[in-house]
């Protein structure tokens, strides 16, 4: 049995926060099936399909002033594709899918990409959050933790092999000590404070993306459009005006002028997995995307103000045992499905989706993914237990919520002892600007 839910709508951002346009500092792609586009801009960023749309949409402010950058884009499980870091508050990371993996809700005041575990492919988080030190596998699970106590502050974290063995210790400093700096080792033990060693380099790839666009935007950087083979392309930007030249041919494959007055932003990419790049252009308020043709596909406007993030629940299966009405159908299995048809008709769908969209409210970077619950059903009708079979959305609170809200569900008849039912859904939400 399958049911489909309407959608709600709901505000992501205030209006209020951002009045002023926000510029796109930092536009990236990342390849592969389901590549995006990523465009950053102070207080949050977009990830955008090959023809312009959103796709999701992440809302999260700067940790502290001084910070070399916002959003890191590394292969962490040396599987050649990139995941993506929001640096702040939150402080988060996405799957390959653009969906939150991992989240530290108030921040990591210092954050580092460090080879704890000694896989050279593969890279761990190490995070400090107020006065204690965690670090996380590429796919989000703990390593290990270690506290300093509530009156630390740990700054500035970094890594090195200091042993050569292959493992990289956690180094670290903590606020208001000038000089020297902690070490942790890689198994989590501390091995005390230095003062002679080198001092921890803050690791920070703003510089290297500033490298990259200045050639990018000068013309020094060729890139084959077309997926021809001969890399003839390359862009060329003075102030706020646009060209796409290719040596093979003497008009330029694209002239314009960008809208908004200036070009802040660049990177080209295959989006869609097509063989064909596309050309993202960032300035104050918009990202253009230029098709390998020339042509321009979408100009989409990036107005804080406007941007809506909407919950999505969807039944996708249930079965159930044991809840028979037997007059209404000539077998039990038939019985069961109707009796269960027939306690989602008269209750709805909706304490499941108000569970869910109340958590997305109060924290919009809650995980989205499949949740299949049992729920035990004893001799009146009424739930008396609930068991997780699986879950991807990691809050304990909307499962709990969804198993509060099916104790109150009483109108399933019950043959036999041991009667449950099962329901596969789908949670998640869609963002729009």
């Amino acid at each position: 049995m399958f049911a489909s839910l309407a959608a709600l709508t709901l505000t992501l951002f205030g209006g209020s926060a951002w009045a002023a346009p926000a510029t796109v500092d930092r536009l990236e792609v990342v390849e592969g099936e389901g590549g995006f586009g990523l465009a950053s801009f102070e207080g949050g960023l977009v990830l955008l399909k090959a023809n312009g749309d959103p796709h999701r949409i992440y809302k999260f402010a700067r940790i502290k002033e001084g910070t070399p950058d916002r959003v890191r884009v590394v292969d962490v499980d040396g599987d050649g594709r990139p995941e993506v870091f929001g640096l702040g508050v939150p402080t988060f990371m996405l799957n390959k899918k653009g969906d939150p993996l991992w989240d530290v809700p108030k921040g990591c005041q210092g954050f580092a990409l460090a080879n704890v575990m000694g896989d050279e492919k593969q890279k761990e988080l190490v995070c400090a959050s107020g006065g204690a030190i965690t670090v996380y596998t590429h796919d989000a699970q703990e390593v290990w933790s270690y506290d300093y106590g509530r009156r630390t502050v740990i700054l500035d974290v970094g890594a090195a092999d200091t042993a050569d063995t292959g493992n990289e210790d956690v180094e670290f400093r903590i606020r208001g000590q000038k000089k020297g700096f902690w070490r942790i080792s890689n198994a989590g033990e501390e091995l005390g404070r230095d003062f002679e060693a080198r001092e921890t380099q803050v690791q920070d790839e703003t510089g290297d993306y500033k490298a990259r666009l200045a050639d990018l935007l000068g013309g020094k950087t060729s890139f084959d459009l077309n997926g021809d083979g001969a890399g003839e392309e390359s862009l060329k930007v003075e102030g706020a005006h646009v060209v796409i030249a290719s040596s093979g041919k003497g008009k330029p494959l694209a002239e314009f002028d960008m809208p908004g007055g200036v070009v802040a932003s660049a990177a080209v990419g295959d989006i869609d997995g097509d063989g064909k790049l596309e050309v993202l252009l960032g300035g104050v308020g918009v990202v253009r995307v230029v098709g390998f043709d020339g042509a321009v596909r979408a100009d989409l406007r990036i107005d804080p103000a406007r941007m809506q993030r909407t919950p999505v629940a969807t039944l996708s299966g249930a079965n159930a045992t044991g809840l028979a009405v037997p007059h209404k159908a000539d077998n039990i299995e038939e019985a069961d499905e109707e009796a269960l048809r027939e306690l989602l008709e008269q209750k709805g769908f909706g304490a499941v989706k108000a569970c869910y969209e109340r958590r997305l409210k109060s924290y919009p970077l809650t995980h989205r993914g499949k949740v299949i619950l049992k729920f035990e059903v004893d001799g009146t009708g009424k739930i008396r237990g609930q068991h997780t079979l699986y879950s991807d959305v990691t809050n304990d609170a909307v499962v709990g919520c969804i198993s509060k809200a099916a104790k109150r569900w009483t109108v399933i008849k019950t043959q036999k002892k041991g009667a449950h039912m099962i329901l596969d859904m789908q949670l998640g939400w869609t963002d729009t600007l």
